[in-house]
């Protein structure tokens, strides 16, 4: 059931992330190797998916079990594949919009999100004073 439903997770690339997620300064042209539509939807702040490889999240459901204790810095995909195999996950992105995003499209999919935890804050600030242990997985994707 998890690798059916993540096969269309896949298919859709649903798209949580907007471009204040990855930047919160005014991008421009002349500042950034970003073109065409990537640099459009972060100078419009447009919905977009930047998830991970489907090759890479299918490695992730065939390497977490049950009650894996996972984080990763950014969400999305990854975050809905740790969610399927019910790990003890903590997402870090300072996005509030993009955990909600997340979590709505799970709702509506059928994913428990009950042992997800966002941690709302720029990985950078997070992850010095993170007390997490014992992690069976951690994906650094933001």
């Amino acid at each position: 059931m998890s690798s059916e439903l993540l096969e269309k997770i896949l298919a859709e690339s649903p798209k949580f992330h907007r471009g204040d997620t990855e930047t919160r300064r005014i991008v421009s042209e002349q500042q950034t190797s970003l073109r065409g539509s990537m640099l459009r939807s972060v100078v419009n702040k447009v919905p977009e998916c930047y998830g991970i490889d489907p090759g890479l999240a299918r490695f992730l459901l065939e390497s977490v079990r049950e009650g894996s204790k996972t984080l990763e810095t950014g969400s999305g995909i990854s975050t809905l594949v740790f969610a399927l195999r019910h790990c003890w996950h903590t997402a870090v992105t300072p996005s509030a919009e993009e955990a909600e995003n997340i979590r709505s499209y799970a709702a509506a999919n059928g994913i428990s999100m009950d042992r997800v935890e966002f941690a709302i804050e720029p990985s950078d600030r997070y992850l010095p004073r993170c007390e997490a242990g014992d992690l069976d997985l951690v994906l650094i994707d933001g």
